[in-house]
């Protein structure tokens, strides 16, 4: 697992999907509020099921949004609302999983 997992590289996130990650946590969130409220038998499982896919989209979101921080932050010269590139992402992104202990097997 050593020397072939150093050279795997992890896929790219473009900027479009970094923010889709957000906006799918964000579309989770009423379905997580009416399973917590329902009466229905089968509530409970599918609000755990939900939550973990929630919880998964969370920790996603904060490896690259750390990643996209360290690279907006390498580069000052660059205006903020100018969009990263895939490459930088990818390789923020790279690092950022890397640095990330205990998240391998996940």
């Amino acid at each position: 697992m050593g020397s072939a997992m150093a050279a795997r590289k992890l896929p790219r996130f473009s900027q479009a999907e970094f923010e889709e990650i957000g906006k799918a946590h964000l579309l989770l969130e009423p379905v997580i509020q009416t399973l917590q409220g329902a009466s229905w038998g089968p509530a409970a499982v599918m609000l755990r099921n939900v939550a973990m896919v929630d919880m998964l989209l969370c920790r996603l979101y904060n490896k690259l949004e750390a990643a996209v921080l360290r690279a907006q932050a390498a580069q000052p010269t660059e205006s903020p609302s100018e969009p990263l590139s895939e490459s930088r992402l990818a390789v923020d992104a790279n690092q950022a999983a890397k640095a990330a202990p205990g998240e391998e097997g996940r």
